[in-house]
């Protein structure tokens, strides 16, 4: 099978004259916490010794999986340790964005995605000005390109931005001193202006 490399229009490029495709989008797994990763792993294994391996994979409802790391949560918040209630909690949590992205791509059960929707029907899915503060494509356009301090490191460049649902502002930046990509917060976009150079 012949496979062909996707390539992005933009580059990431590095102070040794390096450059790469873009990450932008594609998440940062070396940020994923090798401990709790090793935790919710331990809770894999002993839910492949008690129900078998891949058991899970068949399908739950995500109710019973939010229910389940609900539960988890009180009881270590009440003092329990018992179990790894926390990874407990985890596990469920990612067994149920298993489930609904699996649903999603229709290779399980519609019924499985049973939980109720508070939302208007036009906020079902996606984001819209009922549910969230709202910026135009001209005005969010009007950071992109500018130096912004990072911290005590120097600046970088902002490569896009986005309002958050509590109202502060996410900014995606490029460090000038080593081209790696920071997300900073803001709580409001005179904090982030004030923070402009």
């Amino acid at each position: 099978m012949d496979y062909e490399t996707k390539e992005t229009a933009e580059k990431e490029k590095f102070a040794t004259g390096a450059q790469r495709n873009d990450p932008t989008g594609k998440g940062q797994y070396v940020l994923v916490s090798p401990i709790a990763l090793r935790r919710i792993a331990g809770v894999y294994e002993r839910g492949a010794c008690a129900h078998g391996r891949r058991n899970w994979e068949q399908g739950l409802p995500i109710s019973r999986c939010l229910d389940s790391a609900i539960r988890h949560i009180y009881q270590y918040i009440e003092g329990f340790r018992d179990e790894d209630h926390l990874a407990q909690a985890a596990w469920n949590l990612c067994a149920a964005i298993h489930m609904e992205e699996m649903v999603g791509r229709g290779l399980l059960s519609k019924e499985l995605n049973d939980m109720p929707n508070y939302l208007p029907q036009e906020c079902a899915n996606k984001v819209c000005s009922k549910c969230v503060p709202q910026v135009d494509h001209e005005s969010k356009m009007k950071y992109v390109g500018a130096g912004v301090t990072i911290d005590d490191c120097g600046c970088g460049i902002i490569k896009q931005w986005t309002v958050t649902t509590d109202g502060g502002i996410m900014v995606d930046v490029v460090r000038n001193s080593d081209g790696k990509r920071l997300n900073l917060y803001f709580d409001t976009e005179t904090e982030l202006q004030e923070s402009l150079v």
